[in-house]
């Protein structure tokens, strides 16, 4: 059974998306080379594809199978922390799949590796 990674980052107006998948993309591709990809594309669709094909072509060269190869990736611009209810971003996500049904182990990478702390971590 897939352990899940998971990262918990308060999203700013610096973070550009965030990535949702199961561990069938992350079994030859790490976070960070699932992210720089990301990065590389303008639409979250072309980046899905893009990640997803690469993975399922891994997968065919290392295994004679494939695991689930599921992605969503969620561009978020102008995100506002102006209250619950309100917010002047944009979000935008399409989910991309490749092969068997959703696996319930997901990650969630951020964007920015390096993340500041959250208000109530600061002394």
């Amino acid at each position: 059974m897939a352990v899940p990674e998971i990262s918990i980052a308060r999203l700013t107006p610096s973070h550009l998306f965030f990535v949702v998948a199961s561990d069938g993309v992350f079994e030859f591709l790490s976070s960070q080379t699932v992210v720089n990809m990301a990065a590389a594309y303008k639409d979250p669709s072309d980046a899905c594809a893009a990640i997803a094909g690469d993975s399922y072509k891994r997968w065919l060269e290392l295994e004679n199978q494939t695991d689930d190869i599921t992605i969503i990736i969620v561009q978020i611009k102008g995100l506002s922390n102006s209250g619950v209810g309100t917010t002047d971003s944009e979000v935008h996500s399409r989910p991309c799949q490749i092969g068997g049904s959703i696996n319930q182990s997901t990650a969630i990478v951020p964007p920015l590796m390096h993340q500041r702390p959250l208000e109530s971590d600061v002394g």
